[in-house]
């Protein structure tokens, strides 16, 4: 099994869908995002980006875990998702 695992691994395991909304919640404010083919992540208004921590960076403006920051809709994070595929 691979040591690393990458958004783009997750969607062709279909751990995430493309186009799966994502929420990430910052000092009150709710920011939504989408899951790209592939594998990038875009959100709303702000940009897409190669990895779900640069696009948490650019919410925040400043260095966050995208893996922790990002939520599907049933709650769980994308760690959480990420821990499951490991398994």
């Amino acid at each position: 099994m691979k040591s690393s695992v990458s958004i783009p691994d997750l969607v062709a395991a279909r751990c995430i869908r493309v186009g799966e909304p994502l929420v990430g919640t910052y000092r009150g404010v709710a920011h939504t995002a989408r899951v790209q083919h592939d594998g990038s992540i875009s959100v709303d208004a702000v940009g897409t980006f190669r990895s779900a921590s640069l696009a948490a960076n650019a919410v925040v403006r400043r260095n966050t875990n995208g893996w922790r920051f990002w939520r599907l809709a049933d709650g769980r994070t994308l760690a959480d998702v990420r821990a499951g595929y490991q398994r």
